[in-house]
């Protein structure tokens, strides 16, 4: 907040940087095991939304992006995330330079792979019915990044792996969903998660409280009835954030260079990198396989020199394998 007089300072002004940052400003839910029960984790029911635009129409129900993480020690510079080219449909230096690393016959190469590590996420827009660790979350329409695990158990409710068929976006007979994240070890985990029964889409009314949206039978399923549908449109554009905020972003010019930058120090002639490659590659032998694989790459039985050809199908695994 600004303020005009400079010899006059107003100290709620000046020093509001002290004071806690809102939670989830950006329009992102992210639940935090520390704020749920220590033993029960952290718990909220929420519902998958559709991805109904500001055009008004629908688009895919879930954005996919691929992202690199970048961690060289000595070279603050080039670490951090990128996304990757593939989520253009392009090819992809740094997914090619991980595997011609991997595949190396040689161990320093193998162990300069482990400094790319990569992350595929989904975002979609889901409602919070209930959040008793943090109330003021209840009734909004935020956007929810989640992994494979989730997108898994999304897929199994699309082909009835457990009971009937459902696509839990679907708004008169979709599926809540339970959400419990607990920590085990370093790591987020959502194993207790589920999906609950069949049911139409529940919005907070003007009193506070949950009304269900009225439903009629059209060409053999459940849909929102007519007279409910503008009243639907209205509370999903209601939002404060756009799923297109979070859509995966194509390289600048800088991005290009730092990516040129990667890939030489990872594959060229540097006699420092040489070094340090040499002491991770002793650290990575000391451990046992099962603590070198924490990272999920896939190990495959045939190594091929650091110069082969790298197929399209390992690079979809680089991601896909997690």
């Amino acid at each position: 907040m600004a303020q005009n007089d400079l010899f006059n300072l107003d100290t709620e002004s000046t020093l509001s940087f002290l004071e806690p940052k809102k939670r989830n400003e950006d329009g992102i839910f992210r639940p935090d095991p520390k704020d749920g029960d220590p033993d029960k984790g952290y718990v909220v029911k929420m519902r998958f939304l559709p991805n109904f635009t500001r055009e008004e129409t629908v688009g895919d129900s879930a954005m996919e992006k691929l992202t690199h993480y970048i961690k060289i020690e000595g070279h603050d510079e080039l670490n951090g995330a990128l996304d990757c080219n593939k989520n253009f449909g392009e090819t992809c230096p740094i997914c090619n330079t991980y595997w011609k690393l991997h595949n190396s016959r040689s161990v320093a190469d193998q162990a300069k792979a482990n400094l790319i590590n990569r992350s595929i996420n989904y975002f979609s827009y889901v409602l919070i019915l209930e959040d008793p660790q943090h109330p003021e979350n209840e009734g909004k329409i935020m956007i929810f990044q989640y992994g494979v695990k989730i997108a898994n158990k999304i897929k199994e409710e699309k082909m009835g792996m457990y009971g009937e068929k459902c696509n839990v976006f679907d708004l008169a007979e979709g599926k809540d969903f339970l959400l419990v994240v607990k920590k085990v070890g370093d790591w987020n985990n959502y194993d207790s998660s589920k999906f609950l029964e069949k049911r139409p889409l529940t919005i907070r009314s003007k009193d506070g409280k949950m009304k269900t949206m009225p439903v009629e039978e059209s060409n053999g399923k459940m849909v929102i009835a007519t007279k409910a549908r503008d009243k639907v449109k209205e509370f999903l554009l209601k939002r404060e954030v756009d799923l297109e905020k979070f859509a995966p972003k194509r390289w600048t010019e800088e991005d290009h260079l730092r990516a040129k930058t990667i890939v030489n120090l990872l594959t060229g002639v540097n006699s420092e990198f040489e070094v340090a490659a040499s002491s991770i590659s002793n650290t990575a032998t000391s451990t046992t396989p099962a603590s070198s694989q924490t990272v999920e790459k896939t190990v495959t039985d045939e190594v091929v020199s650091s110069t082969a050809e790298v197929s399209d199908s390992e690079i979809d695994d680089f991601f896909e394998d997690l």
